[in-house]
């Protein structure tokens, strides 16, 4: 289930690393950091859904606090006020944060590579970005669909037991958030 609370801050913290920066190039930091996790842990940083858009992977949730900030998106009412509190969209693709991210919300490891990824990319273009997150789980997904868990990890180099441990952490998750009664 979608941690608003967990993404928000997850964006925080990539912005604070890098200051001003456009939407596109926080995704794409969000994007390796969530591949590197499932490869590492086996479990993503985000329970976000990454959709293969033309300039590469999205995390859909996520995208809509960026478009509900910039008032092209409906989000709740209480979840809008905490993110229009938090980042300030300045031009037409770049936010700028308002606070620090509090990172009791993300995991050592989680920041460890929120903050590599950020490093990185801090320097590389649109373009540059783009072209990398271009890997075979993008090329696999269909235009604008949801590109499954398993093939992002298996992008990241993950291996036959790695995926497995995914799916049966999948798995888990679903029959834990049904009904028990």
């Amino acid at each position: 289930m979608f941690d608003f609370e967990k993404a928000l801050n997850a964006v925080l913290h990539v912005l604070n690393t890098l200051g001003v920066s456009d939407f596109h190039k926080v995704f794409k930091v969000l994007y390796f950091a969530q591949r590197e996790h499932l490869v590492t842990f086996g479990r993503p940083i985000l329970d976000d859904s990454f959709i293969s858009m033309d300039n590469g992977p999205v995390p859909s949730h996520t995208y809509n606090i960026i478009k509900g900030i910039k008032g092209t998106h409906t989000i709740p009412e209480e979840q809008l006020q905490t993110a229009v509190n938090s980042i300030q969209p300045t031009g037409r693709y770049n936010l700028l944060p308002k606070v620090s991210a509090d990172l009791s919300y993300l995991s050592e490891e989680e920041v460890k590579l929120l903050t590599k990824y950020a490093e990185q990319f801090r320097y590389m273009t649109f373009g540059q970005l783009s072209d990398l997150s271009h890997d075979t789980a993008w090329h696999k997904a269909q235009p604008n669909c949801v590109m499954p868990i398993e093939d992002i990890a298996k992008a990241g180099g993950a291996n036959e037991a790695m995926i497995s441990y995914i799916r049966s952490n999948i798995e888990n998750d679903n029959t834990l958030s049904g009904c028990l009664f």
